[in-house]
């Protein structure tokens, strides 16, 4: 019960601290593309339970690591999502926390949301257990997208697409700042 009283302060203390004047503002990453439309964003492979499929869930609400990063530059990982962020990204400690929520969907959402890098970050998210895994001409037309609005089914409408690249079992996105992400394809 402790615990659970610390992480809910930890996420009331990441809201509170949101966006911030102060944090350099890196220029957009190469690479960075506007979309052209909705896309189809990666989902998890159903769990077969007996004769029944069910999609693979993370808890009640969703699995999500907190941790205070600074001018070293940090690393947090949760539910096959892996956030590295370099030496020299911050300025200062920041809470950082990185949440997969309860879904079909793979995407995780990176707060405090509007946080910006002074050197990109990666988010690597596994394809073990997705639609990519033995796919390789899927996990290989995989893009990062940024969005702001909530997935819908697995529909996602992209804010930008950011750098990726595929590497085996994994498709890693370079980031800028702090939003939502998914991996998705046309």
């Amino acid at each position: 019960m402790r615990r659970l009283r610390e992480l809910g302060v930890l996420a009331v203390a990441v809201a509170l601290w949101g966006c911030d004047a102060g944090v350099p503002t890196a220029p957009a990453a190469p690479g960075v593309q506007e979309s052209d439309g909705p896309l189809v964003a990666l989902k998890r492979t159903p769990v077969v339970e007996g004769s029944v499929a069910t999609p693979l869930w993370f808890g009640r609400l969703g699995r999500t690591a907190v941790s205070w990063v600074g001018p070293a530059g940090g690393t947090l990982e949760v539910a096959g999502v892996r956030l590295t962020i370099p030496a020299g990204a911050l300025w200062r400690p920041r809470l950082i926390a990185m949440r997969v929520p309860r879904s079909e969907v793979v995407q995780v959402t990176l707060l405090p949301h509007g946080l910006r890098f002074a050197r990109s970050a990666e988010l690597s998210f596994g394809l073990e257990g997705t639609e990519a895994e033995g796919d390789p001409e899927l996990a290989a037309s995989l893009v990062g997208v940024y969005f702001l609005v909530p997935i819908k089914d697995d529909t996602v409408i992209p804010n930008e697409i950011v750098p990726t690249r595929v590497v085996p079992g994994h498709v890693v996105l370079t980031i800028d700042h702090f939003s939502g992400y998914t991996p998705a394809g046309g």
